[in-house]
């Protein structure tokens, strides 16, 4: 099993309702697509940027896409 990647997004951007997060798998050495690789576990961590701290994050729904381009 491969060592955990931690992969940070850039300060101040800003996520709203209907942005997806896509996760691809990427080779360390030539940066080329890898192709079958399952993902055990994506954390995503944030702060709210709506005033009074609450209602800007809502769950899934969650969907796994196959293949590049889908």
């Amino acid at each position: 099993m491969a060592a955990p990647v931690l992969a940070p997004m850039p300060d101040g951007l800003i996520l709203g309702p209907g942005y997806t997060l896509r996760v691809t798998a990427l080779d360390a050495a030539t940066g080329n697509l890898v192709a079958n690789v399952n993902v055990g576990l994506e954390v995503v961590t944030g702060t709210s940027s709506d005033p009074t701290g609450g209602g800007v994050f809502a769950a899934g729904p969650f969907m796994m896409v196959p293949g590049p381009g889908a």
